[in-house]
């Protein structure tokens, strides 16, 4: 096979992308840090920006995951998402999403523990938003999401008349969903420990509330990486990080007071990065 630019990822192809790179004469490009091997011995390294890498070497810093989704994509995914099986639609409220609130939950990592009294609270205070501004609210879980937390969920949601959907992991085909609650809502609240799904919304180009889940001992006295990656696109303008009790009365100002919010694309600079190899 031939290649004028190989491409991996992570640590695990960094070594077979060197030898299939030089057995080519091809460029290498390596999405992530390739530890141990240093970033200098590739052509060009995309490293996530809030992953702290000396600046050595052909280093493009991307804002998060890479994610890329266009308006038109999302319009489509939400007409999708209206036709699952456990949408209900029967009053007119999701027209032109103006009065949506999409919440996408995480689950639980080194750091963080997706509680059942936080899960509460944070349904609680959406839930207060919707009966302000007379809205809705789609919910979604991810399969990191503990099995008690779904359980609430379930109970919680399930039948609740401001609430048009929720999503069980363990239950429920969750294939394109995500896309289609961020083509349907006027804002989306998102747990914080998870880069992906941070990175998912604010691609989306709606208001991103963010929200911390618990730390665990192990994220005492310490500024997390999720904790610093969400402090950076909130100084950019693409999310604003909350207290739990703080949600109920940002949702009401996001569909209250609308404003424009840029959209998060981190594949424009690697466009320009990769442009620049051939």
């Amino acid at each position: 096979a031939y290649a004028d630019i190989v491409i991996s990822c992570g640590a695990a192809t960094a070594p077979v992308n060197l030898l299939v790179s030089a057995e080519n004469r091809a460029k290498s490009v390596v999405i992530m840090n390739p530890a141990p091997l240093p970033l200098r011995r590739f052509s060009l390294a995309l490293v996530p920006a809030h992953d702290r890498v000396a600046r050595r070497g052909p280093i493009v810093r991307i804002p998060g995951a890479l994610t890329a989704v266009t308006e038109e994509e999302l319009a489509l995914a939400g007409e999708r998402l209206s036709r699952h099986p456990q949408f209900r639609a029967q009053d007119t409220i999701l027209r032109g999403g103006e009065r949506v609130v999409s919440v996408l939950l995480g689950g639980d990592t080194r750091h963080y523990e997706l509680t059942t009294t936080f899960v509460d609270g944070l349904i609680q205070q959406v839930l207060q938003a919707c009966d302000a501004v007379d809205g809705v609210c789609l919910v979604t879980s991810s399969r990191r999401t503990p099995p008690d937390v779904e359980r609430l969920l379930q109970q919680r949601l399930d039948r609740h008349p401001r609430c048009r959907m929720v999503l069980l992991a363990s239950r429920d085909p969750l294939n394109g969903t995500s896309e289609g609650m961020l083509g349907l809502a006027r804002v989306v609240v998102v747990t914080g420990e998870s880069i992906s799904m941070v990175t998912e919304a604010c691609a989306s180009g709606r208001p991103v509330l963010v929200v911390d889940p618990p730390l665990r001992k192990a994220g005492w006295g310490r500024v997390t990486k999720p904790q610093r990656y969400v402090r950076q696109l909130a100084h950019d303008g693409y999310a604003k990080p909350l207290f739990l009790r703080e949600v109920n009365q940002a949702i009401q100002r996001a569909i209250a007071q609308p404003r424009a919010t840029p959209r998060l694309d981190a594949y424009a600079a690697v466009r320009d990065a990769v442009a620049r190899l051939l």
